[in-house]
């Protein structure tokens, strides 16, 4: 059977099929739901989701938009599903690409919308993609989901895609399905050097550094904080 994508803006698709559990709860259906019940995302917030799922199909033609699938997708045969904003700021990020942006404004090209992938609001690394029981991610799952990406980005005008503290399974994997560079200081590329990246869809991986404190008490006893207070008292030890 063939691996297609389908560009889905709906949740529907979460009812359908039996799903792993997610590596951290800010993954968990029940976390998204009250991202979109409270407004939190959806295109007043400036986070229009779009879903980009991956399924065995087969046949071996494909044809989607974001507003409709043009060919009928077998929900049932489902193997990931990954989350796509395309957005026009990079509020609820915490890390953010403004020297890109710098960039491209120098050379007189459009850097909005861009697209982004992450848990919003979280600078938590962990999965980034639902999949569904039984499936195991490979290269040929996120090259079909990097094609739904690159699908999306060339309807709606997107000048990238951002993937946001992904696990380094995932980084690896998505570089390993497409082209990929290293550019130490987006500030000082040229225009000639932004065109050719445009142009080969590269993927560059962007590193940063996280300060995370521990809760020592739950690694010492197993047990954890009893108040916010000996969190305190844990940090100032």
């Amino acid at each position: 059977m063939n691996l297609q994508y389908a560009l889905l803006k709906d949740t529907s698709w979460q009812s359908q099929i039996d799903w792993q559990l997610p590596d951290t709860p800010f993954m968990s259906f029940a976390f998204w739901q009250a991202l979109i019940d409270t407004h939190a995302i959806g295109e007043q917030a400036g986070w229009l989701p779009i879903f980009v799922l991956v399924y065995r199909t087969d046949d071996v033609g494909h044809k989607a938009t974001i507003d409709t699938i043009i060919e009928p997708v077998d929900i049932a045969q489902a193997v990931a599903v990954m989350p796509v904003f395309v957005k026009n700021h990079h509020r609820g990020e915490f890390v953010f690409d403004h020297a890109w942006a710098q960039a491209y404004a120098q050379y007189g090209l459009d850097y909005y919308p861009r697209l982004v992938t992450s848990s919003p609001y979280t600078p938590i690394t962990g999965q980034r993609l639902w999949l569904a029981a039984g499936e195991t991610l490979d290269t040929n799952i996120v090259k079909m989901i990097m094609a739904g990406v690159d699908d999306i980005a060339q309807q709606v005008g997107a000048s990238s895609w951002h993937g946001l503290f992904v696990t380094p399974e995932l980084a690896k994997l998505a570089m390993s399905a497409m082209p990929a560079h290293n550019v130490s200081d987006p500030a000082q590329i040229t225009h000639t050097e932004i065109e050719a990246l445009t142009a080969n869809n590269p993927i560059l991986e962007r590193q940063g550094c996280q300060f995370l404190w521990q809760n020592k008490d739950l690694l010492q006893d197993g047990k954890p904080f009893t108040d916010f207070d000996a969190f305190l008292t844990t940090l100032t030890a």
